[in-house]
């Protein structure tokens, strides 16, 4: 009678001797007659095994590993930290970045700062981030040394919209009035009055300010001088967003329709139909217009016709976020993915790896940025959905975010509220 080991050697000796193609048949056939037990052992020896390239560090000092790392670049570095969580949290060393800021010249770039806030909503123009707030203030902040330069005073609500104007800051407020500050004086030079309700959004292109606000109203001013044009009148429920583009505003509502304006006639062009929730978001441009409800779908329409040429179904929630460009649309969703779709209406990609919402996205320059929940942004090839590079840094919720070429600020609305700097490329 043979012994365990006898036979184990005679089963090895078979094994080896057989050609890679068999081996492989045989290890399908034996995991086929495998219980679950034998099954989770063959589980945590190929963890094991696998995991052994990452493993080794573990029993180097951090000098020799720091060392090693500096002959990386930092493109080769970030490609090792997207590689598994053991080597991101190894390549994801301050003593390795440090030096690279320090060639950019970023090294001021990165600061949190503690606002007191609970909704903060930044605008960045140069230089300068102005941030607003439900303690009714408004915060005027250097970029480079992150200093508050001013506080701006003079609302009696929370500030809910603002956008820099050259030298000046134009605000939203929950008590209805719109204000006009002076920046380096911090001086109120204009009160706009005229709504009912809570300013929701304002965009101003350099001669109009628009402003939609709770009262289902839309308002016309004429910018500079503040005096009101029109008054545009027909959703039924609360606006959700505006957007500019080329003398027309775009505006999107919880009765689940989008309508196109004519600024300066003050009339509705187009009304947008058929989602069946609330539009979260939007885009347009001369011939077409994109939108993105609570039912899951996005919608793309032709602003000659107000038809809508393509529902593009892929999500399983709510979409809060699009952009496109020449080549794709991207688009966010409660359900944690990302989707770059082509402008037929075809899904080209669905990127994983958020955890919780995607509230917010950028497109720019061949890449995209997505900011979610769980102290996630991830910035992808913008026409692959190759994911690049991941930041972690960012506080756990995104309300707002905005990017240039290798920088981006993000708000969180988690009381104490935050203002993040950071360098993503």
């Amino acid at each position: 009678m043979k012994t365990f080991d006898e036979k184990l050697n005679i089963v090895c000796e078979i094994f080896e001797n057989l050609t890679s193609s068999e081996q492989v048949e045989t290890i399908k056939a034996l995991l086929i007659k495998c219980q679950p037990p034998q099954l989770n052992t063959v589980q945590e020896v190929l963890q094991t095994q696998l995991l052994y390239d990452a493993v080794f560090s573990q029993f180097l000092p951090q000098e020799l590993i720091t060392k090693i790392f500096s002959y990386l670049s930092a493109g080769e570095l970030s490609r090792v930290a997207c590689s598994n969580k053991h080597w991101r949290d190894v390549a994801n060393c301050d003593v390795l970045w440090q030096k690279f800021c320090r060639d950019k010249g970023w090294l001021h770039y990165g600061i949190d700062h503690d606002l007191s806030m609970e909704q903060p909503s930044p605008r960045s123009k140069g230089q300068l981030i102005v941030t607003g707030s439900t303690d009714g203030t408004v915060r005027v902040w250097d970029v480079f040394s992150g200093q508050c330069l001013d506080v701006i005073n003079g609302h009696s609500d929370s500030v809910t919209c603002l956008q820099m104007m050259d030298t000046e800051v134009i605000t939203g407020c929950a008590d209805s009035i719109i204000s006009v500050f002076e920046i380096s004086s911090a001086t109120c030079k204009k009160i706009l009055n005229g709504h009912e309700k809570g300013i929701i959004d304002l965009k101003c292109d350099g001669k109009h300010l628009v402003s939609a606000a709770g009262d289902f109203m839309i308002r016309i001013w004429s910018w500079p001088s503040g005096s009101c044009q029109h008054v545009l009148s027909g959703h039924v429920d609360e606006i959700e967003t505006l957007s500019l583009h080329e003398g027309l505003v775009m505006s999107t509502s919880w009765d689940s329709s989008c309508k196109l304006w004519d600024i300066n006639q003050g009339i509705c062009i187009q009304t947008l139909s058929g989602h069946t929730e609330i539009v979260f978001c939007c885009q347009f441009d001369d011939v077409k217009a994109v939108t993105g409800a609570g039912d899951g779908t996005l919608k793309i329409w032709n602003l000659t016709t107000g038809e809508c040429t393509d529902t593009l179904i892929g999500h399983q929630d709510d979409v809060y976020c699009l952009q496109y460009d020449n080549d794709v649309i991207a688009s966010g969703s409660a359900d944690s993915t990302v989707i770059l779709w082509n402008h037929s209406g075809e899904c080209l990609r669905v990127m994983d790896g958020h955890i919780g919402v995607v509230r917010c996205l950028r497109l720019m320059n061949g890449r995209l940025v997505t900011g979610g929940d769980r102290k996630k942004i991830m910035v992808w090839d913008g026409k692959t959905g190759d994911l690049l590079n991941v930041i972690h840094r960012n506080p756990n919720l995104l309300h707002l975010m905005w990017i240039s070429d290798t920088k981006l600020i993000t708000a969180s609305p988690e009381s104490p509220g935050v203002i993040t700097l950071l360098s993503y490329w």
